[in-house]
C-alpha cells in the first residue's frame, strides 16, 4: 500500500475508531468537542505534527491545502464536498469511512 493510501485508511480508522464525536457544521466545535469527517482527518495532521487542528487549518470549515497534500487529493477534490454535505445531512463516521474506502478500493 502507498503512502497516501496508509494515510487514507488511518483516517477510515479513526472515523470508526468511536474517538471522535460526531458534529455538523464545522471542522472541529471546540465547546462540545465535536468533529466533521474532514475534521477528523485534520486531527489526524494536526496530531502528527504536534499542533491543534485551529492552528493548521485555513478556516473552521474546509480542508486546508496542506491536509489535501498529505493525502494526495487535492483540496477542490468533490470528495471533500460529498463528506461534507452528506455529514450535515446525517451520515454517520460508518458511512463516510465505507464512501471513503469504496472510492480508495476503486481506485487501485
Amino acid at each position: 500500500m502507498n503512502p497516501k493510501k496508509k494515510i487514507i485508511k488511518k483516517w477510515v480508522d479513526a472515523l470508526r475508531s468511536g474517538k471522535y464525536k460526531r458534529g455538523v457544521g464545522r471542522l472541529h466545535y471546540r465547546p462540545l468537542n465535536e468533529y466533521c469527517p474532514l475534521g477528523v482527518l485534520c486531527d489526524l495532521y494536526a496530531i502528527k505534527s504536534h499542533k491543534t487542528i485551529e492552528q493548521i487549518a485555513d478556516d473552521d470549515f474546509l480542508i486546508s491545502k496542506r491536509v489535501a497534500q498529505w493525502i494526495g487529493i487535492a483540496d477542490n477534490d468533490p470528495l471533500f464536498q460529498t463528506i461534507m454535505s452528506a455529514n450535515d445531512l446525517g451520515s454517520s463516521f460508518e458511512q463516510a469511512a465505507s464512501y471513503i474506502e469504496e472510492l480508495l478500493n476503486n481506485s487501485a
